[in-house]
């Protein structure tokens, strides 16, 4: 396998061609999301990096006349992947101290997700990160209530802080916490380290992240696009629990470099495959710049 730099080289090159040859092709009926990636060969993901089309079904070429992926773009090899995201939320459980890896939910919205991680603002207040359709979604809003854990008729002892900031395109917003619960900053449940920095994501790096449905699960990074987000995919070497890598309820976790001595904060979940083989995420360091937040310990 090539090193790092050489795949950082290679994928850097072909987000070009992205950005240059590949804009033309995003109106093809079923596409909804072109990225940069490892392509697959009657199903077995390979090394090869290419140029990838995702549909939600594979589609005939007399439907789609002149509108069809070419085996080539630019001298790179291209692949149509059939994928259906899902957007992952679900209840979890209740939590003595207000770290990634929790429950959190709006209290006025019938939706919940998982806390990635508690961070510095740039305004020095302590603030939680997850997903804008987890705590904000269609309805929320600025100054809305923040609870943990999610109830239908929430308490004033589970309310932890109100929301601050958000982005939609890149599915994540943040809130402030109150001095309800103790708050363990750059902590996340299961993992020993602080993440107190983030890295440039880079396919074949190794990933893993702490939800309230599947817990910690691990995967690794296999396409990159244009707006930032990941594709995330199993592998054998780090087989998950049930082979899910990712299930209802674990939007909004962090996905972070599979190291036990290293902190690094890579990307930000927000939906996972229909058959929980695949995760899908957000370059963190798009939603840190979005967000105003620091990466460093102060």
């Amino acid at each position: 396998m090539s090193t790092r730099n050489e795949i950082l080289k290679k994928q850097s090159e072909l987000i070009e061609v992205l950005k240059r040859d590949v804009t033309s092709y995003s109106s093809i009926p079923g596409v909804h999301h072109i990225d940069v990636g490892l392509k697959y060969i009657d199903g077995i993901k390979t090394n090869e990096i290419s140029i990838r089309f995702h549909t939600y079904k594979k589609n005939s070429k007399s439907f789609l006349k002149s509108l069809t992926v070419p085996k080539m773009i630019s001298g790179v090899r291209t692949d149509v992947i059939v994928s259906n995201p899902i957007l992952n939320s679900r209840k979890g459980k209740v939590a003595l101290q207000i770290l990634g890896g929790v429950e959190i939910a709006n209290a006025h919205m019938m939706e919940f997700g998982t806390l990635g991680c508690v961070l510095l603002h740039q305004s020095g207040k302590h603030v939680g990160l997850t997903n804008h359709h987890v705590i904000v979604g269609s309805m929320g809003g600025k100054g809305e209530e923040i609870i943990q854990p999610y109830s239908p008729t929430s308490s004033k002892s589970q309310v932890i802080g109100e929301i601050l900031e958000f982005n939609k395109d890149l599915d994540c917003a943040i809130f402030t916490l109150n001095s309800q619960r103790k708050a363990n900053i750059y902590s996340i449940e299961g993992f020993n380290q602080l993440f107190t920095e983030s890295s440039q994501p880079v396919i074949h790096d190794r990933v893993k992240k702490s939800g309230i449905t599947t817990e910690i699960t691990y995967g690794e990074i296999e396409g990159i696009s244009l707006n930032g987000r990941l594709t995330i995919s199993c592998i054998p070497q780090r087989p998950n629990p049930g082979t899910k890598i990712s299930d209802q309820g674990d939007s909004g976790s962090l996905w972070v470099i599979d190291s036990e001595t290293k902190g690094v904060a890579m990307g930000l979940h927000y939906a996972g495959e229909s058959n929980f083989s695949k995760a899908y995420a957000y370059d963190i360091n798009l939603i840190f710049k979005a967000l105003n937040i620091n990466t460093k310990t102060p």
